[in-house]
């Protein structure tokens, strides 16, 4: 079963959307953020096409989980990986949606195959 597609994302720089994300993330080495519905760049001039394509995939996510869900998901998951012990980093990096962006964003066929609920299954 195949995600029906709501929406390209809207590729924005939003200085401000980022420096927030920074806060909240604790570094200054954010790129980009998804922000339904859109794609918040640091670069708005040249991105990346395996940026965009991990923020699209997040996007999908997004949409897979009526927007709310995604977010009390990816907070929930992170804090108990970081309350199992695994540092801020290895948190991020092992959240399911992140997992499933990572993997699959040099793969230019993937946002046309991915299958609904990947992340679930990564």
């Amino acid at each position: 079963m195949k995600l029906i597609k709501w929406g390209i994302p809207i590729v924005v720089r939003a200085d401000w959307l980022i420096k927030i994300a920074e806060f909240f993330n604790g570094t200054k080495m954010i790129d980009a953020v998804e922000w339904i519905p859109f794609v918040t760049v640091v670069e708005i001039d040249n991105p990346s096409e395996r940026l965009l394509r991990h923020e699209k995939i997040h996007h999908l996510q997004q949409c897979e989980t009526l927007f709310i869900f995604y977010y009390l998901f990816y907070v929930a998951e992170y804090l108990v990986l970081r309350l199992c012990g695994y540092n801020h980093y290895s948190a991020y990096k092992n959240i399911m949606f992140e997992k499933e962006a990572y993997k699959y964003q040099s793969d230019k066929n993937y946002i046309k195959t991915r299958k609904l609920w990947a992340w679930w299954k990564i």
